[in-house]
């Protein structure tokens, strides 16, 4: 059996392909492909979870209640199993537990599996962290600016890091390190992709797929975040749930306003890791030009002011409301 590991970064895609692999679970098991669910069980267990996402808490309790030879028994008994071909792992926090206690994780993998590869997306690091402020950094009432700042002086996004750490685990050639960029991804697709590099053959899978966790127009994160006091922590999706109900999850909720990150800093940004993205770009995705992953891009003009944005949103949420109390 073949062992396909996606230690999805955060703000990556991830979200998207574990939403992908859940929806097409049925069919990916009739053709001998098994997707972990949120406890490591196989199909013929009662308690098999068709529709869940990722074995992420799984991993988290194996490490903090070292609970090692739980994963190690229910791997060994998909491993024997001949009912598949290709077992799928994929879980954002695998990334996290490449150090310490955590990396017996890896070490239980390469033991029950010979043939490994894995698949690592990543994005350019000025569109990560903005990404990465819209989800989380906003909440606690840092700016975009100064969360940037922070997050590079932490060394945040640990790509280069993070696939050093699994070439000490495993060869260069069974990992693959994969821009999201359309130069590179198959046919511009993010789903189409990761199928081509799993190297299944799945000529009538179902890729229609809602965007998946959208971040919130930047415009409105910076004014929640000057109340960082609405938030319980950087996960509490309350307020959005809330924006979300009351606009019908219109498109003005996720109006792009760009230009918020200038050229300027996105140079910045991108001139900070320029040795990691070289290291990258020469070892994982040479074929590409540079430039095409890696370049600031100037933002688009938006169409409507900051001014006009909010006219048009509390005008949008006024009409929602009012419709909605005639509901009731």
């Amino acid at each position: 059996m073949r062992l396909i590991i996606h230690p999805g970064h955060a703000k990556c895609g991830s979200t998207t392909i574990q939403q992908f692999l859940a929806k097409n679970r049925r069919y990916l098991y009739a053709n001998r492909v098994l997707i972990a669910d949120t406890e490591f069980r196989m199909p013929s267990d009662n308690d098999f979870e068709w529709e869940a996402e990722t074995p992420r808490g799984f991993f988290e309790r194996v490490v903090r209640e070292d609970k090692f030879e739980l994963l190690e028994k229910r791997i060994k008994a998909i491993g024997s199993s001949s009912d598949f071909d290709i077992f799928i792992i994929s879980a954002e926090n695998l990334p996290n537990h490449l150090d310490g206690n955590g990396r017996r994780i890896y070490e239980i993998f390469t033991t029950h599996f010979t043939d490994i590869q894995i698949i690592y997306y990543i994005k350019p690091q000025d569109t990560f962290l903005m990404s990465a402020w819209q989800q989380w950094g906003y909440k606690t009432g840092i700016s975009l600016h100064n969360n940037i700042i922070k997050a590079i002086a932490n060394g945040l996004p640990n790509y280069c890091d993070i696939v050093k750490k699994l070439e000490t685990i495993f060869t260069k050639e069974a990992i693959r390190v994969i821009p999201l960029s359309k130069h590179v991804l198959r046919e511009g697709d993010l789903l189409k992709d990761f199928v081509f590099a799993c190297n299944i053959d799945l000529s009538n899978i179902d890729y229609t797929q809602n965007a998946a966790n959208k971040s919130m127009s930047l415009i409105l994160c910076e004014t929640l975040g000057q109340n960082p006091e609405l938030f319980k922590d950087i996960h509490d999706e309350s307020i959005k749930d809330m924006l979300v109900k009351f606009t019908n999850d219109n498109d003005l909720l996720y109006t792009r306003f760009d230009e918020m990150l200038t050229l300027e800093d996105r140079e910045e940004v991108l001139s900070h890791f320029l040795l990691d993205n070289q290291y990258l770009h020469e070892n994982y995705f040479s074929h590409v030009k540079f430039s095409n992953v890696f370049s600031a891009q100037k933002s688009f003009d938006n169409k409507i002011s900051e001014k006009e944005y909010y006219q048009k949103f509390i005008l949008l949420l006024i009409r929602n409301i009012i419709e909605k109390e005639k509901e009731y």
